[in-house]
């Protein structure tokens, strides 16, 4: 319930190293807190991770124009 809470509060999709930071769960519960999450907003993709995109090499600018 407080996932819940915290989740709606937030500006955007939480990623995974968040919730970990913020409920010291493991990072099988936050993935699965997470996917929950999405059903729960009718997601049928979540929005990737912080972690996805630095894999991908992709990182996000402050201003937007990226890479």
């Amino acid at each position: 319930m407080e996932f819940m809470r915290w989740a709606v509060e937030l500006q955007q999709f939480p990623t995974v190293e968040a919730i970990i930071r913020r409920f010291g769960v493991s990072r099988a519960t936050a993935y699965r807190w997470r996917s929950e999450l999405g059903e729960t907003y009718g997601l049928q993709q979540l929005p990737p991770n912080e972690h996805a995109l630095l894999r991908c090499g992709r990182t996000a600018s402050v201003d937007g124009a990226g890479p």
